[in-house]
């Protein structure tokens, strides 16, 4: 069976594996965050998700960081942080989309060097390296090195 969404068509096996896949790594970044919240760190990767699906980004980058600073090997956080990071980027002025690209590329490396089989987060990367200019890491090397992983 197939699921229809403005004419995309996915196999219904799809999107389930799609939905175990974020369910699993919001338990694998689930801990309480001490005394200060009673808020657990896969309910706040679930705000900060609805931060940036509403392209309130500045909130979304706040969030990822604090889960971040709880749990540096959160792949999902710093995955997010790095699209989070990239959309603050293509809309804030030049000088300001410079030190958003380079968090960009330094969260998806690090999200990529924890999980280096995610096909997601390998394409991500290897689209930074292809469009960013060099000065920003971008590097043709470094993508073709990559893809042929």
């Amino acid at each position: 069976k197939f699921l229809l969404n403005k004419g995309l068509v996915l196999p219904i096996s799809f999107f389930l594996m799609l939905v175990i896949g974020c369910i699993a790594s919001l338990r694998a970044c689930d801990h309480t965050i001490g005394n200060t919240s009673s808020l657990k760190l896969s309910e706040k990767l679930m705000m900060a998700e609805r931060y940036y699906e509403a392209k309130n980004y500045n909130e979304s980058v706040s969030l990822y960081e604090e889960i971040i600073s709880i749990k540096p090997d959160c792949v999902e956080a710093l995955y997010m942080l790095g699209k989070s990071y990239g959309r603050l980027a293509q809309n804030s002025s030049w000088l300001k989309a410079i030190n958003y690209a380079k968090k960009t590329r330094k969260a998806f490396e690090k999200a990529h060097s924890l999980n280096p089989d995610s096909e997601e987060i390998k394409r991500d990367l290897v689209e930074f390296y292809l469009e960013a200019p060099r000065f920003l890491g971008g590097s043709n090397k470094k993508a073709q090195i990559l893809m042929a992983k």
